[in-house]
């Protein structure tokens, strides 16, 4: 039976841009996600604002699991950027989650919020073990994600 862990994330980021650079940097996803997501190995568009993303292999204590996943991104005009998880038939995860932009004068406060949902094909024995490592583990990857998105914005 396989372990179902949902991880809430949530911070928000300054950029030294005005609402419009900012959105706009944003809404580039080749640049604003597939650039400052660590361990993403693959972030190909599907068209129509659908991405396939798919990670580097982990592996821990004999387990290894790649994650994969499909989104598409609904952008709101210089106000928000949603991201949906979408069917995909090798998924082994999904995401949801949103960046809402508020002009704070001549910059702009980033709102991100995210829900990571993974499931793991683990033995009853590690799945004490397993939970917590994985929502330190992805709450990490999350962190670096904005701190690069951050430094990337303020180049």
């Amino acid at each position: 039976m396989a372990l179902k862990i949902e991880i809430p994330y949530s911070t928000s980021i300054l950029s030294p841009k005005d609402l419009k650079a900012t959105y706009a940097y944003f809404a580039n996803f080749e640049n604003s996600v597939g650039t400052n997501f660590p361990g993403l190995e693959v972030f190909k568009s599907q068209g129509g604002d659908k991405y396939d993303w798919q990670f580097q292999k982990v592996e821990q204590s004999g387990y290894g699991i790649q994650i994969k996943f499909a989104t598409q991104f609904q952008k709101e005009a210089e106000k928000a950027i949603r991201v949906e998880p979408i069917a995909s038939g090798e998924a082994t995860a999904s995401l949801k989650g949103s960046w809402e932009f508020e002009s704070a004068g001549d910059k702009t406060k980033v709102n991100f919020k995210a829900t990571f949902t993974l499931e793991l094909p683990l033995p009853f024995f590690l799945k004490s073990v397993a939970g917590p490592f994985a929502q330190k583990e992805i709450s990490k990857l999350f962190e670096r994600y904005t701190s690069n998105v951050s430094k990337a914005i303020s180049a």
